[in-house]
């Protein structure tokens, strides 16, 4: 099976007062006007979404034994948490 690309990094989130929502957007959708998705539960669930590519890279440097894996993990953690 091969995989399902997803849409490019970096996603991030916004929120839409018109809306009374977070959108999670990524570079590519932005230009096109698009997002990712909604999210109505609250800013922590968009910043834990808009990481998860982040966090993918983090897995794939530390299966591949990237010595820079933890600092990679570090950095997609803070994302997560809006840091």
């Amino acid at each position: 099976m091969s995989p399902i690309p997803h849409s490019r990094a970096p996603w991030w989130a916004e929120y839409d007062e018109d809306a009374a929502a977070w959108f999670v957007s990524s570079t590519e959708s932005r230009q096109e006007g698009s997002t990712i998705c909604h999210v109505f539960r609250g800013e922590a669930d968009a910043r834990l979404i808009a990481a998860a590519p982040d966090m993918l890279a983090a897995l794939k440097a530390v299966v591949a034994g990237d010595p820079h894996a933890v600092d990679l993990a570090h950095s997609a953690i803070d994302k997560s948490r809006g840091a």
